[in-house]
Parts: structure tokens; C-alpha cells; sequence
């Protein structure tokens, strides 16, 4: 299989993967924070092992500087999850996910380049930029009263809680870069 399908593969999967995951999370958005608290306890027993292995077995950089990058880590995701949960409580998943997780990339690529000089390549911004004109055609068509996706007439407006989700996404991306490539912490 070559690079190119691998990558297709992957995206395709991670795009069902988020999507499968932000559908539960509408679901248990009902529940409040304890929906939070059910699906991040879940992955924090999944996880528990795979750390207990690495620090064991000393693979990995273990020390305190890692613990505190991961420490940070989980803060930002937890803010994520929680941002999450209170935006599908009160608002359709077809008004917050599409703008939430599209304005993410773009946000990424700019921070990237402005905070640590990253620079994307051409095909690497022509996908942003992609990105960027979907999320405008979407949000233009949802004020122009063309709903992109089911809406109920109670739910509002879900933008400002999209724009703290995606401002979310960008912190946590850039900060697990920066952590995996500054700190050689291992990516779990």
C-alpha cells in the first residue's frame, strides 16, 4: 500500500472516528458532566496500562517535565470536553461540529506558522484554505436560512460555543506538538 492510500485511509478513519465520537458525545450531552466524565474515565482506563508499561519498562522520556506537559495536556482536553458537552446540551450537533472541528485546521496552520515558524507547504495550505471556503459556504448557508443539517427551532445559535471548541482544538494540538517535539514525550 502506498503513502498516499495509507494516508487516505487514515484520514477517512480518523474523519469516521470523530464523527462516531461526537455523535455519543450528543447523546450523553444529556447527561451533563457525567457524560464527560463517563467517556474521559473510559479512555483513562484504557490508557492506564499503556503508561504503566512505558514507565516500567523506561521507554520513553519519564520525567517531570513530561508529567507537567501532560498535566497541561489533559487540562486543555478536559476544557475541550467540557466546552463540548455544554455546546450539545443546548445546541444541534449539524450547527456546532461542522465549524468546530473545520476551523480547527485552519487555526493550527496559523498558529503553527506565527508562535513557532512552521511553515505549511503550498498543498498543505490549499487544504486549509479548502477548508476554510467549506466552513464559509456552510455558515453562509445556515444564516441564509438553508440549514446544513437538521436544526430544531429552540436550538439557537451554536457559533460561539464552535469558536471556543475550535480555539480548544487548536490549543491542545499545538501544545501536544510542541510537547511531543520539544520534550521527546512519547505521543500517548
Amino acid at each position: 500500500m502506498s503513502d498516499l492510500v495509507a494516508g487516505i485511509l487514515l484520514g477517512l478513519g480518523s474523519a469516521v472516528a470523530h464523527t462516531w465520537w461526537n455523535t455519543l458525545a450528543k447523546k450523553l450531552a444529556g447527561n451533563g458532566m457525567a457524560g464527560m466524565w463517563t467517556y474521559n474515565s473510559a479512555g483513562f482506563v484504557l490508557l492506564l496500562p499503556v503508561v504503566v508499561w512505558m514507565v516500567v519498562s523506561g521507554h520513553g522520556r519519564m520525567d517531570t517535565a513530561v508529567f507537567a506537559a501532560a498535566a497541561l495536556s489533559g487540562v486543555l482536553h478536559g476544557s475541550y470536553g467540557f466546552l463540548v458537552q455544554l455546546s450539545y446540551r443546548d445546541h444541534d450537533l449539524a450547527a456546532v461540529y461542522p465549524l468546530s472541528r473545520g476551523l480547527a485546521p485552519v487555526l493550527v496552520g496559523l498558529v503553527s506558522l506565527v508562535v513557532f515558524g512552521q511553515r505549511l507547504g503550498v498543498l498543505q495550505w490549499t487544504g486549509v484554505v479548502v477548508i476554510a471556503l467549506a466552513i464559509v459556504v456552510a455558515a453562509r448557508a445556515e444564516t441564509a436560512g438553508t440549514p446544513v443539517g437538521p436544526a430544531r427551532s429552540d436550538a439557537g445559535s451554536g457559533t460561539p460555543f464552535a469558536l471556543a471548541i475550535a480555539v480548544a482544538i487548536t490549543a491542545y494540538t499545538v501544545w501536544d506538538s510542541w510537547s511531543v517535539l520539544h520534550l521527546d514525550a512519547e505521543p500517548v
